[in-house]
């Protein structure tokens, strides 16, 4: 019965974090960028707490002492071996040309290798993938980068004018639905007959 408090507890949190991000879209009217290590960081935060929250007794959670060293441990190692952005309610061709234009006026020498963008001075590779018809994609960048690096590409591209596309909103409208119908279900106990 604990896996199914478990799955339920992460369908809801899945749903909640979807509906914020929507609504952090359509109250801005701008893109949401996020650098990966903080999804992750908030993310498995929250799989350590929902773990915690359904384990019952204070015995059980001080002996689960060792799961929580371990999420720690994979939060560190994400962090350090994903660099690079999430970016919600955007094109390719959009973000390409904005992240271009960012890097040039920092000032770095930029060279466009097909599908990628190449800094070499700093021995950067960047390159993206975007799903254009849900609307969301990431940058991730290659090489020796400071996080200082990958913030201010963050808040460039905030200020930058890149069109918002609006299909993410539907889709992950519909994806968090969806999780809030299978937790429903879990609640009523449809699968556990």
């Amino acid at each position: 019965m604990e896996s199914l408090n478990f799955l339920s507890y992460l369908f809801i949190l899945l749903a909640i974090i979807t509906l914020l991000k929507i609504l952090a879209i359509v109250t801005t009217k701008k893109l949401l960028i996020t650098p990966l290590s903080h999804e992750f960081f908030f993310v498995i935060a929250g799989i350590v707490l929902i773990y915690f929250f359904t384990m019952g007794s204070f015995e059980q959670i001080m002996n689960s002492i060792l799961v929580l060293i371990m999420f720690s441990a994979l939060f560190i190692v994400i962090s350090n071996t994903t660099k690079g952005i999430l970016i919600y309610g955007a094109t390719s061709g959009d973000v390409q040309r904005a992240t271009i234009d960012i890097l040039e006026k920092m000032g770095e020498k930029v060279e466009q290798i097909p599908g990628h963008i190449y800094l070499p001075e700093k021995k950067i590779t960047i390159s993206s993938s975007f799903s254009d018809r849900y609307g969301y994609g990431r940058i991730v960048l290659k090489g020796k980068i400071p996080n200082k690096f990958i913030e201010d590409l963050c808040i460039d591209l905030r200020k930058s004018d890149i069109q918002l596309n609006r299909s993410y909103i539907g889709f992950a409208l519909f994806a968090s639905l969806s999780l809030f119908a299978l937790f429903l279900l879990r609640f009523l106990n449809f699968f556990t007959h």
